[in-house]
């Protein structure tokens, strides 16, 4: 799946975190950003979607 559709399913579509990590697929190299990002928001979503306030 891809960064853009990932990030739809979760900020979007709200999709809870057991669905995302569905969407979660093998890293191609050790720092493959994109899958850390992928894990970031699944884990984020399963964590309640809390936001916390910079100011």
């Amino acid at each position: 799946m891809g960064r853009a559709l990932m990030a739809g399913a979760t900020f979007i579509e709200e999709l809870p975190g057991d669905r995302l990590l569905t969407f979660v697929d093998i890293p191609w190299c050790k720092g493959d950003f994109y899958f850390i990002e992928k894990c970031a928001y699944t884990l984020w979503a399963a964590g309640g979607r809390k936001w916390k306030k910079i100011e």
